[in-house]
């Protein structure tokens, strides 16, 4: 159990560096040595011969690791998933002891260069024990939300509000922002959380914000097996002087 305690002290006390982390492992890439069917079966083997239980009631987490260059995985706590963790902490304990049993790790690659990266994916771990099947993997379980006309109908949304909302007068150069915000059971959007590095970016963010929540539509929410969830939504937007992407 030795490793497990020291993997489980690496994962609390890392802190992400300023050098630049794909936000995802490229395309046709696994962070994991023969992919995600061996790294869950794994996972599964470890909960088994330990003898740990299953939780007690139905949990799921999302686990968000960050791998660097040389392939060391580190567990991340996104603040977005705080409240997530919080409601499932048999599942996230679960997930850390047996994520300190695997050994296979592997760096993203562009260009031929090794990259650190974040990898995400969605543990339940009810699904480890009685139930597994040879050839699980999560993703299998769950459907992302949708907005209503899908992702180039909610673009073009909400590009048409960030235009008409934020002071272009103040953007004098390209910026990445991330967006955050949360979709209900009931497919209403909520809890909008802008992070950047810009500096001084307070009114900047508010009004993003401000035209993040602009968007009435009620989507399609996430599932678990049929069930609708509360799913935190998050991605990176691009503000040009000249242009929205």
């Amino acid at each position: 159990m030795k490793n497990i305690v020291l993997f489980i002290l690496l994962l609390c006390c890392y802190n992400v560096s300023a050098q630049t982390i794909l936000s995802e492992f490229p395309e046709g890439q696994s962070p994991y040595k023969n992919g995600e069917v061996e790294m869950f079966a794994e996972m599964q083997h470890f909960l088994v011969e330990n003898n740990l239980s299953p939780c007690k009631k139905n949990e799921y987490v999302w686990i968000t690791l960050k791998i660097d260059e040389n392939g060391q995985p580190f567990l991340i706590k996104r603040k977005s998933n705080e409240k997530n963790i919080e409601k499932n902490k048999c599942a996230f304990e679960l997930a850390g002891k047996a994520l300190g049993s695997l050994k296979n790790w592997q760096a993203a690659e562009v260009k031929g260069k090794k990259v650190a990266a974040y990898y995400e994916f969605l543990f339940i771990p009810n699904d480890f024990f009685e139930n597994f099947e040879m050839g699980y993997v999560s993703t299998n379980s769950f459907s992302q939300p949708q907005f209503p006309g899908g992702k180039n109908a909610f673009d073009e949304k909400l590009s048409k509000y960030l235009r008409g909302y934020l002071d272009w007068s103040t953007i004098n150069t390209d910026i990445k922002v991330t967006i955050n915000f949360d979709i209900d059971t009931k497919g209403k959007l909520s809890n909008v959380e802008i992070q950047s590095k810009i500096p001084n970016s307070q009114y900047l963010h508010e009004d993003i914000k401000f035209s993040v929540m602009q968007l009435k539509e009620k989507w399609i929410p996430a599932k678990i097996k049929g069930n609708p969830i509360v799913f935190t939504y998050k991605f990176e937007y691009t503000f040009s002087v000249f242009h929205i992407d």
